[in-house]
């Protein structure tokens, strides 16, 4: 009795040590949706600037989530390659109700090719996304970066109608990589590193089908319904909870990885006008 005592005494702290470090969560099925309205000026023939206001609800339209502010420009060189930029002001709202607010800018390369009614596109875009607001540098880098390839296929019914379908990827290239090691003979003490910004990985994954509706030489509409899946990591250093040292009375803040996924369903309408 006294040996099973022992043993579970050593390999408590492990268990806690384990259970601490490193969480799976699943959030499974979400309805989102999205609501903006925009203008598109083209002022010579191939170069558009264009601005566009997004509203964005979640939890299963129940609540209001985030303003998207978009300001951007895109030259097409020729009917097979296209170059834009843009700048994104993003305003969250808090669960106090206060706003916190983001700024992203990105710039894509878009190469096309038309044969009869198809259309096929890819896109590729980086990002760039800053919080200028106080966060912990260990957990999340202040200017996180992405690569966001996008496959389309569309086809001309008529002047007016234009159905499609999408695919698109999400990298991130500078997640933080983290360790958590014990610290010499004391496997229940650890030490966190933070082994910079350096993680690559595919963390979403995104398929819809919408349709462009011109309905006229100045309004459009742009109708869609997508999939999102997201597999996101996340990292809290200094919150997640507390263990107990076997040989004092100290305590020790737990880091938790968490590796969370959950799939969204996103209903979303866009109208412009063009002028």
């Amino acid at each position: 009795m006294k040996k099973i005592f022992a043993l579970t005494a050593l390999l408590l702290p492990l268990s806690l040590f384990a259970q601490g470090v490193t969480e799976n969560v699943d959030e499974g099925f979400e309805a989102r949706g999205r609501i903006s309205v925009g203008a598109d000026w083209k002022p010579v023939k191939g170069f558009h600037i264009y601005l566009d206001e997004q509203a964005r609800f979640n939890n299963n339209f129940t609540s209001f989530d985030r303003l998207h502010t978009t300001v951007g420009m895109s030259y097409k060189f020729n009917p097979y390659l296209k170059a834009s930029a843009e700048y994104v002001l993003i305003a969250l709202m808090k669960t106090d109700k206060s706003w916190r607010v983001r700024h992203r800018v990105s710039a894509s390369l878009t190469g096309s090719y038309s044969t009869g009614p198809w259309h096929f596109s890819l896109k590729e875009t980086f990002r760039l996304t800053n919080s200028p607001y106080h966060i912990n540098t260990y957990e999340k880098p202040r200017n996180a970066m992405a690569l966001l390839h996008k496959f389309k296929v569309a086809y001309k019914i008529n002047n007016k109608l234009e159905p499609y379908a999408f695919f698109e990827l999400r990298n991130t290239l500078n997640e933080v990589q983290a360790s958590v090691t014990p610290v010499s003979n004391k496997s229940y003490l650890y030490k966190f590193e933070n082994l910079g910004y350096n993680q690559v990985y595919i963390n979403r994954y995104r398929a819809g089908l919408g349709l462009d509706w011109k309905l006229s030489g100045h309004h459009s509409l742009d109708i869609k319904l997508l999939g999102d899946y997201c597999f996101d990591k996340k990292i809290d250093v200094d919150s997640a909870g507390q263990i107990k040292m076997l040989d004092d009375d100290e305590t020790q803040d737990l880091p938790v990885i968490t590796y969370t996924r959950g799939f969204h369903l996103i209903p979303s309408i866009s109208y412009k006008f063009r002028f």
